[in-house]
């Protein structure tokens, strides 16, 4: 066995640290590490293990989660409901990956069961029974993109999408959540420059008596509320800015300065409602590499808001850090 990689990841909604092992043979893979919730604003922890052979990838998964699910008890007033949740499956996928010309395509079937179980509930707002049951998911991935040059900051042409259904085994809880995404690649105005759209709907109603941890990608800039349905498109026009090409005494070496343009819309179900939310503005990342060993990408965003957030009415724009770094 040996270790090979760790990472940490905060450009999405759920910033998380990974630590990885395998064998010689890479047929065998364990990880373990942290993530932070933002949609839920809690710490959760995981660990995988990974036996792969015929094509058959079986896995053993096991997740402590701290939940925060947001609920209108309600118009209009927000609460929180707080418990833990322990989680234990078994998973099995066939991973398939091949080349054809310059493009790589990705086609992984899965199916997962896993047993739920949840206490230490601090706020219950119907008196009931600690919830444990049992839970089948099953997905579906498939990709097929170009291959992408050094410079490139997204593959110049392809496509990506994801699908995944998971339900209650138990009759006596409601629980049930579908979502599906989609990701186009596409050329733009010059060789380095990249345009990526994506796609993300997602439904689970809130009347029923559990809810799955909502790892969603809300538009940039709002904070995420309970819905019973959501729609997003989001547009980015990625496009490098400058090679400084310089190093500061073995610490650090600046590759590249690039930016990203964006535009999100999003339409959110919600307690028989409907709300828009759309936003616009800029990424702008620095990617490094430090000690000349480790790739290392941070960045800051800015986002402005076209219409109110329902939980931040007076929030207009949104700044944030981002940090990307792998070894």
């Amino acid at each position: 066995m040996k270790l090979h990689s760790w990472s940490i990841d905060a450009m999405d909604r759920n910033p998380k640290f990974s630590l990885s092992i395998d064998n010689i043979l890479t047929n065998f893979k364990a990880n373990m590490g942290a993530v932070y919730n933002t949609n839920e604003k809690k710490v959760n922890y995981f660990g995988d293990i990974l036996y792969s052979k015929w094509f058959v990838e079986i896995g053993l998964h096991a997740k402590i989660q701290n939940r925060g699910v947001n609920y209108f008890s309600s118009y209009d007033k927000l609460d929180t409901e707080i418990f833990d949740e322990a989680n234990y499956g078994v998973s099995l996928s066939v991973p398939l990956n091949w080349n054809r010309g310059s493009y790589d395509f990705i086609f992984t079937p899965k199916v997962q069961y896993a047993f739920h179980k949840t206490n230490n509930y601090e706020d219950m707002p119907v008196l009931r029974e600690n919830l444990n049951f049992g839970s089948i998911t099953s997905g579906l991935t498939f990709a097929a993109t170009k291959v992408k040059a050094i410079q490139h900051i997204y593959p110049r042409l392809g496509i990506a999408f994801d699908a995944q259904y998971q339900k209650s085994l138990k009759e006596s809880v409601n629980a049930e959540v579908a979502n599906a995404t989609g990701t186009l690649f596409l050329p733009a105005l010059m060789q380095n420059h990249g345009i990526k759209i994506d796609a993300a709907w997602k439904k689970e109603l809130t009347s029923n008596n559990f809810t799955f941890v909502d790892n969603f990608d809300y538009s940039r800039g709002y904070e995420a509320i309970p819905n019973d349905e959501l729609y997003k498109l989001s547009f980015n026009y990625a496009l490098p800015l400058l090679y400084p090409d310089w190093g500061f005494a073995g610490i650090t070496y600046f590759k590249r300065i690039r930016a990203n343009l964006f535009y999100d819309m999003s339409k959110v179900k919600y307690y028989n409602k409907t709300t828009d939310q759309n936003s616009y503005g800029m990424e702008l990342f620095f990617d490094n590499t430090v000690f000349n060993l480790i790739p290392i990408s941070f960045g800051f965003r800015e986002s402005f808001l076209i219409n109110k957030d329902v939980l931040n009415s007076d929030r207009k724009n949104n700044f944030e850090v981002v940090v990307q770094m792998s070894f």
